[in-house]
């Protein structure tokens, strides 16, 4: 869901065995996390993001599988404790 709290569930689609990478990124383009998911198989996937350490405000996900990548503006609501 956008806006998300504490953890983003990132979906995509493999359509060939291909390595696959996750990056966020802030609103001023600097990257916070970079996820190598390494060479994986046809299929779909789901990975957990946990954005424990982030500030609230707005975000961007780029999935990049071979040679494509895909981007997605993401609103991230800390919950307080």
């Amino acid at each position: 869901p956008n806006p998300f709290s504490e953890i983003l569930n990132i979906n995509y689609k493999v359509d060939f065995k291909s390595d696959v990478n996750i990056s966020i990124y802030d609103f001023f383009g600097r990257r916070v996390a970079n996820i190598d998911c390494g060479q994986q198989d046809k299929g779909n996937y789901v990975y957990n993001f946990k954005a424990l350490n982030l500030v609230s405000g707005q975000y961007y996900c780029k999935v990049r599988i071979a040679k494509q990548s895909f981007t997605n503006k993401l609103n991230y609501l800390r919950t307080q404790d």
